[in-house]
């Protein structure tokens, strides 16, 4: 046990250190549960209240330790992806999360489309990141944008913005302008 909690404690610690995923986390994984496994079967056996106690304890301290390092290893994903780095060394697990969450931002990103409205720029407008988290500029006065509902009711707020009509479909835009 002591060598499987010496591998576990450093994954932990280049999990935190590294910036990229530390390979072979099923493996470490693996290595926790099998470890919580001997765990529980040795708990049912204690006859002794303090071995219990301390048994049900390191049981605790191995799940928290395994669920820390797939925080960090979630947090490491989300920031390498936010930056348009390529991530390594996912489980599959995480490639599982990822299509997820891609699907959930194609999803997102047309639904956004579709609630887009067009509007005239009345100053000029560096870019911004908008509530959804698109890019969007930057703009000179007069020009035509597509925008978030959202984004554009901000933006008439502070006067930089009037609507000039809304965009059902992707042919908003070649309405718009026909």
């Amino acid at each position: 046990m002591s060598e499987d909690l010496d591998r576990i404690l450093s994954t932990l610690r280049r999990e935190m250190s590294e910036k990229e995923l530390t390979e072979n986390f099923d493996e470490i994984r693996e290595r926790i549960d099998r470890l919580i496994a001997e765990n529980s079967g040795k708990l049912k056996k204690a006859k002794d209240e303090v071995l219990k106690r301390v048994l049900e304890r390191e049981k605790d301290i191995l799940f928290k330790i395994k669920t820390i390092i797939q925080l960090i290893r979630l947090e490491k994903i989300v920031k390498l992806i936010s930056r348009g780095e390529k991530v390594k060394n996912l489980t599959k697990d995480e490639e599982k999360f990822l299509e997820i969450i891609d699907e959930l931002l194609k999803f997102r990103a047309k639904k956004v489309e579709e609630k887009a409205l067009i509007g005239i720029a009345l100053r000029d407008i560096p870019a911004f990141v908008g509530v959804s988290g698109t890019e969007y500029g930057p703009f000179k006065q007069g020009d035509l944008i597509r925008i978030d509902e959202e984004d554009l009711k901000i933006l008439i707020r502070r006067g930089l913005v009037k609507v000039v009509g809304e965009n059902e479909d992707s042919q908003g835009d070649q309405n718009l302008l026909s």
